[in-house]
């Protein structure tokens, strides 16, 4: 049977179907220190005191670039606490936060739609629950995702019934060598 991991932004909940973590298949990850909060609860609290939304960049400026002193890299810089990048999802640019917690990428519906990715509201079914209950949305498999020429093909994702914000989770994060995390930068490779 697969376990959901939820976590809510705001008003919108996330779900991550959990798979084994390490093993040869993971990439090595260095982790900063934890704060006394999550990044869910941390984002949820900056946006209701801020009175924003956690689905937007507080610049224009592209999340990811790439930097000559790690050639062949994608280096984030670390926003609001968090590190989101713009993906190419089947060839359609979507802002994503990056969770490496997070064991799927999940998309917003609205998303899903750009990017071309196949659901049906009318199955959306009850896929995992909540903080605030019970979560819906549905499964699928995303043809193509690629950060800054970093490509995957057939990943594992949900689109979600009521999220406001993408996640890039270990469905595709996995496929890369290395993150690294340090000095608010994410280094993966």
């Amino acid at each position: 049977m697969k376990k959901f991991a939820l976590g809510t932004i705001g008003f919108a909940m996330l779900v991550a179907v959990m798979a084994p973590r390490g093993g040869d298949d993971a990439p090595e990850q260095m982790t900063e220190d934890a704060p006394e909060e999550d990044a869910w609860a941390q984002a949820a609290r900056e946006a209701r005191e801020s009175g924003t939304s956690v689905t937007r960049r507080a610049d224009p400026v592209a999340a990811a670039t790439t930097s000559s002193g790690h050639a062949g890299s994608v280096v984030l810089e670390r926003r609001q606490g968090h590190y989101f990048a713009d993906v190419s999802v089947n060839g359609r640019n979507i802002d994503f936060l990056v969770d490496t917690g997070a064991s799927m990428v999940a998309l917003t519906e609205s998303d899903a739609r750009k990017a071309g990715v196949n659901f049906d509201r009318s199955r959306f079914s009850v896929i995992g629950s909540g903080a605030s209950g019970p979560v819906r949305g549905q499964l699928v498999t995303i043809d193509s995702i690629s950060l800054k020429g970093k490509r995957v093909s057939n990943v594992r994702g949900a689109v979600l019934e009521g999220s406001d914000i993408s996640l890039l989770g270990q469905s595709f994060l996995n496929e890369m060598r290395s993150i690294e995390m340090k000095d608010g930068k994410m280094v993966i490779r």
